[in-house]
């Protein structure tokens, strides 16, 4: 009994003394295993080191997937002969894929091709890189379907519904055209249906894009809390999809004028850009220019022009001619609001 517990303490002894086992291919050379960046790294004497790599991105349910893998060697380059198999686990834990084959884009390249499950959350991915001389690597990776990508397609329906609902205010002023036509007799009673409408109008707009605000603050909050994401990509995305519909933070507007000298007698003109507080260019109709000048007689609250250039950047203009006296004080005043 004594030599077995002898022996046993020799074994462990000698183990814990070398720190490593010895393994070997079917064809007897040795092979080491150490951990690497990515994926599992097999180091073979005599043949280099084989990496696998796999990569997934962000889908919406029913979309197209792409998964791609890589057997490489010790120079980047792809292992001749490799092949690559893929399986997948739903973010519950069960089986999604189980050891599919990928497809062959070139030398040690591998790809995955299906549609995005309904089920939404973040899937594990176990890719296998297999060699001729009978070498194995793994890499782990991972795909989401996260609910934040629901909610932007959601938010672009209600843009959808609201392009409608602006379409069927478009035929309403015209209706109210024809009435003030027929009823011009009555210029009174006119006028009351007029402003009517118009206050609706105004209502109806202003409560779209309050609730329209409201979803583009919650899916900013989700997206926020999510993972494996660029955030700065997904908040300019938001951006843009608030300034499309005129839906400001803050509804500031920056205006950089360019005005040729005032001269007496002379027309004189101003140009003008605005751009929102995303830092895009905007003009009508989702912003109009006014104008006040000390010309005599002075101009007041005057609409100015909205035009666009030759690159389709939208500007406003406004000309005058000069009536003060020589030398006397000639200023101007912009002022541009959303509509």
């Amino acid at each position: 009994m004594m030599r077995t517990y002898v022996g046993v303490v020799m074994v462990l002894s000698l183990l814990l003394l070398g720190g490593c086992w010895r393994f070997t291919t079917e064809d007897g050379s040795d092979v080491y295993l150490r951990r690497g960046t990515v994926g599992a790294v097999a180091e073979m004497a005599g043949s280099g080191v084989l990496r696998a790599m796999v990569k997934g991105s962000i889908y919406e349910s029913g979309e197209f997937v792409s998964v791609y893998g890589t057997c490489l060697d010790n120079e980047d380059s792809g292992w001749v002969g490799s092949t690559g198999r893929m399986s997948a686990w739903y973010p519950n834990g069960t089986q999604y894929l189980d050891n599919v084959s990928m497809s062959t884009i070139q030398t040690g390249y591998f790809l995955y091709t299906g549609n995005m499950s309904v089920v939404q959350g973040t899937y594990l991915t176990e890719f296998t890189c297999h060699t001729p001389q009978g070498y194995v690597a793994k890499a782990f990776g991972e795909w989401q379907n996260p609910y934040w990508v629901a909610r932007i397609g959601m938010i672009n329906d209600s843009l959808s519904g609201i392009s409608g609902q602006l379409g069927n205010l478009s035929g309403q002023v015209g209706n109210i055209s024809e009435q003030i036509s027929n009823l011009s007799t009555n210029i009174t009673n006119s006028f009351e249906i007029t402003w009517q409408n118009q206050n609706n109008t105004n209502v109806l707009i202003n409560n779209s894009y309050y609730n329209l605000t409201q979803q583009l603050t919650y899916v900013a909050s989700v997206a926020n809390a999510s993972v494996d994401r660029n955030d700065s990509y997904l908040a300019y995305l938001l951006q843009l999809i608030a300034a499309s519909t005129g839906a400001p933070v803050n509804g500031s507007l920056s205006v950089n004028e360019s005005a040729s000298d005032p001269v007496v007698n002379k027309m004189w003109t101003i140009r003008v850009n605005v751009t929102n507080e995303y830092g895009i260019v905007v003009g009508e109709p989702l912003v109009s220019c006014f104008i006040n000048t000390t010309n005599q007689p002075p101009t007041t609250n005057a609409l100015m022009s909205a035009k666009r250039d030759s690159s389709d950047k939208p500007y406003f203009t406004y000309s005058e001619k000069i009536f003060v006296s020589s030398g006397g004080p000639f200023s101007w005043v912009v002022r541009c609001v959303y509509n």
